[in-house]
């Protein structure tokens, strides 16, 4: 049987050669891909991993994280490109391959020791979910498969490395027309939240003028010393307030009372599973149940809505909705790299949050 596959194996190296480099040369571009569908969410991947501590701890920030993806991006595409063509493999295409993945395997393994065989590793973007796991494992299998390549695929002159540089041209062009870097920083978060708690203190300047505004009629004015402040918050989630339901307008004002808010994607397998789990508490009917569902790469807005019917009618949760811009959705993720985020709110104040990992919380929500 040994001699046989072996004769089979000589007779046929050169497909078998062929075949072995398209497909790994297939696994690099389609992973690629997969960060760019959409960009927003690998963008954010990146900076959930800067934000943990790890070997990749602080390396990029909202600053930089939109030449990290890309360059990231180009990376992989011109190893898959570079390996589609049979000129300098060995020497260049096959070595810096193999590198590249014991680099992550290491990385994964730092990961699962530190935090466990948690979540989705990023490694296919958001379009293929994979444990860190079985993504160690599937760059083991890839590495067997490019050695194979290195030991038996001859050298070519090194003149022929013109072609590389040809595919790294096109890519990086390619990459940065279709997927222009948006003039956003760091900075914006930090207006954000000043804007959030300017917010908050009009709010509360308000509310004292209205106190004293009630006394006017009174031959002075009586000002408490400690006078109330307002019990509603302002949340981040303020802005929203427009929502749909049962094909019907209505809206709700997110930080008034026990507002659930779910960030999540109609097409996310463990999104579904926590809207199940949510639909089987039995929640009292003075809580209010949103959802943000991303609207990535501006599609019809019609065939998301059939989406997210199809997703609450799975849940069996039939609940009010919003569609919102993927830059909106990267950013009510927080903390978590990829969707779903769970956040309980009482008046505005966050109570309980869950970020993608690991089990819901339902006793603590229950309680709270």
């Amino acid at each position: 049987m040994i001699k046989s596959l072996l004769s089979f194996e000589k007779k046929h190296r050169l497909n078998i050669l062929k075949l072995a480099r398209f497909m790994v040369a297939f696994l690099f571009v389609f992973s690629a891909i997969a960060k760019l569908l959409p960009i927003q969410i690998f963008e954010h991947q990146l900076l959930s991993i800067a934000r943990k501590p790890g070997f990749l701890y602080e390396f990029t920030n909202d600053c930089h994280v939109f030449i990290w993806s890309r360059a990231i991006i180009i990376f992989e595409l011109f190893i898959g490109l570079s390996l589609l063509i049979p000129y300098y493999i060995k020497r260049f295409t096959v070595p810096i391959a193999i590198s590249t993945l014991i680099g992550f395997i290491i990385f994964l393994s730092y990961q699962i020791w530190l935090y466990g065989n948690n979540g989705n590793c990023g490694c296919m973007g958001g379009l293929v979910p994979m444990s860190p796991l079985q993504a160690i494992v599937k760059n083991i299998i890839t590495i067997i498969v490019l050695t194979y390549v290195f030991y038996f695929t001859l050298s070519k002159p090194i003149e022929y490395a013109i072609y590389h540089f040809l595919i790294l041209g096109g890519v990086v062009l390619a990459i940065f027309l279709l997927f222009p870097i948006k003039k956003t920083c760091c900075c914006d978060e930090i207006t954000t939240k000043v804007s959030v708690e300017i917010e908050n203190l009009n709010h509360r300047i308000d509310s004292l003028s209205a106190m004293i505004d009630s006394d006017k009629d009174s031959s002075r004015v009586i000002v408490p010393v400690k006078a109330p402040l307002p019990k509603i918050t302002i949340s981040e989630f303020h802005n929203f307030k427009d929502f749909e339901f049962n094909n019907k307008k209505t809206k709700i004002n997110i930080d008034e009372g026990k507002t659930i808010v779910c960030v999540m994607n109609p097409d996310c397998d463990h999104c579904l599973d926590i809207t199940k789990q949510l639909k089987q508490m039995n929640l009292a009917k003075d809580i209010k149940i949103t959802f943000l569902f991303c609207n990535p790469n501006d599609q019809d807005i019609e065939h998301q809505k059939q989406q997210i019917k199809a997703f609450m009618d799975k849940s069996g949760l039939i609940a009010a909705f919003k569609i919102i811009s993927i830059d909106e959705f990267t950013k009510h993720l927080s903390l978590s790299p990829y969707p779903p985020r769970v956040t309980l709110l009482f008046n505005g104040k966050i109570r309980y949050d869950y970020f993608a990992e690991g089990e819901l919380d339902k006793n603590k929500i229950k309680s709270l």
